[in-house]
């Protein structure tokens, strides 16, 4: 019988195992050449979009329309563009009532962000994105219970929600034909009775107005007003969800990166590994554009800002980009003592941007 020793081929399970690591290694080592030329590329743009601005503050200017390079800039610029305006578009409209419900439950936080960006800075905390949209639900039952009591009281009275959003006791406040208070409602937007009992117990001179289902369950129950709203709480709770699903779209710009790998791969120089560090360097030139004009778009709340906003950032971060190689050029030429006039430089279309 054949002995087998330490110097025999390797089994497959180990030449897999080998050709496994070797691709670890390979892929740590891309991710670490990619990740260095974005970084160093981001960090270069956004230098030269510095200098760009002051350079244009200045009223000075280092390149022309037909240059190669400021080719490549627009062509990058309305890549940048398409990419935020389809991220924009992909974003559906919040009806009106609901924005309205958002702003009086949660006046802070709408000064601020919109129910969109609420909902997708919540988007990975399901249990805090719950409590925002229950907020909603609950002050969305408070306002269209508001409008169906008032078509039923007589001329001249009126209904109004409570000043304060976080109001103990009530939620609605009737008034009569003089402004006067003659009576307090508390709202509750809930599937269940048990909410609706602890507050009997601690308000039992305010009655309550709910939903369809609990009135089901609470018929003829003293915690109950005499009116009540014909509202059902699933169809409240789904309204709410689907505007939330609504806004919430995935963002586009994970696409645009894996979109210019594609091209990379599809139409670059040199091995795999290197065009896929050439695509890192592409992400990182354009990454201060596609922040300033996400930034632009978001303050002013319309795309169509945002969209010259990508244009102008970009051919700063050319501008700055052409002045820095025209500098670094004309010192290489004095410290080789053959200065040559900074004018007379353009930049290399094959060189690094």
């Amino acid at each position: 019988m054949k002995k087998h020793s330490a110097t025999d081929e390797p089994s497959d399970g180990h030449h897999w195992a080998g050709k496994l690591a070797d691709l670890a290694r390979r892929a740590g080592s891309i991710v670490l050449r990619g990740g260095y030329r974005f970084g160093k590329a981001g960090l270069t743009s956004t230098i030269d979009l510095g200098t760009g601005v002051v350079r244009a503050v200045k009223g000075k200017r280092g390149r022309k329309v037909g240059e190669p390079g400021t080719r490549q800039d627009a062509a990058e610029a309305t890549a940048v563009s398409a990419l935020l305006t389809a991220e924009f578009l992909q974003q559906g409209s919040v009806p009106e009532e609901i924005e309205s419900a958002y702003a009086r439950a949660y006046p802070g936080l709408a000064a601020d962000e919109s129910f969109a960006e609420a909902v997708n800075r919540l988007d990975g905390d399901p249990a805090a994105l719950e409590g925002l949209l229950s907020g909603i639900k609950g002050k969305l039952f408070e306002q269209r219970a508001a409008a169906e009591l008032a078509a039923d009281l007589p001329d001249g009275e009126s209904v109004q929600l409570a000043a304060s959003a976080t109001q103990p006791g009530h939620d609605l406040e009737h008034i009569d034909a003089d402004g006067e208070l003659i009576g307090l409602l508390q709202a509750k937007a809930v599937a269940t009775p048990e909410a609706v009992l602890d507050h009997l117990a601690r308000h039992p001179d305010i009655p309550v107005i709910t939903t369809g289902e609990v009135q089901q369950a609470l018929a003829g129950h003293p915690a109950l007003a005499t009116w009540q709203p014909q509202i059902l709480h699933v169809e409240l709770s789904q309204e709410v969800s689907d505007a939330a699903v609504e806004v919430a779209g995935p963002s586009l710009l994970p696409f645009g990166a894996t979109t210019v790998v594609a091209i990379r791969l599809a139409t670059g120089d040199g091995s795999i590994d290197d065009r896929l560090c050439d695509a890192g360097e592409d992400i990182g030139r354009n990454f201060p554009a596609i922040m300033v004009a996400s930034a632009v778009g978001t303050v002013t709340g319309t795309i169509w800002l945002a969209i010259p906003a990508a244009w102008g950032t970009r051919w700063l971060i050319g501008e700055g980009t052409v002045y820095r190689q025209q500098v670094w050029e004309s010192l290489k030429q004095k410290l080789r003592g053959t200065p040559a006039p900074i004018h007379d430089i353009r930049l290399d279309p094959g060189g690094a941007r």
